[in-house]
């Protein structure tokens, strides 16, 4: 196993990939308030969420998109990818939950509203 890591340069790998997801997360993260926490190190990330059915509902639309996560702690939404993950599908996950996280938005806005618009 050890000589797999290093003849493929493994470590290298997750580190890279690893601190491009955090940053995408980061990023992530900035544009949407319900993203209250960013943490973990290398692959073992995590984002909070503000509210266990904003999780709930996040999980969900990510298997429909067929991008498996785990929801721990009723609003932590955890990613345990395997180390051959590249930044493509850092790239895809993070544009998936940017997609599902506007979505909730706009319905949030829309029952504050009580579905009236202007």
């Amino acid at each position: 196993l050890m000589d797999t890591i290093e003849s493929e340069n493994l470590l290298a790998h997750v580190t890279e990939v690893g601190s491009h997801f955090r940053e995408q997360l980061q990023e992530l993260a900035k544009r949407h308030e319900c993203i209250v926490d960013v943490r973990g190190i290398v692959l073992m990330l995590a984002i909070e969420i503000s509210s266990a059915e904003r999780a709930k509902d996040a999980l969900a639309a990510m298997m429909q998109k067929h991008i498996l996560i785990n929801r721990t702690h009723e609003t932590v939404l955890r990613f345990l990818p395997p180390f051959i993950l590249g930044k493509a599908d850092v790239d895809t996950t993070v544009a998936a939950l940017d997609h599902i996280f506007t979505g909730q938005n706009a319905v949030q806005a829309h029952a504050h509203t009580g579905g009236k618009v202007g």
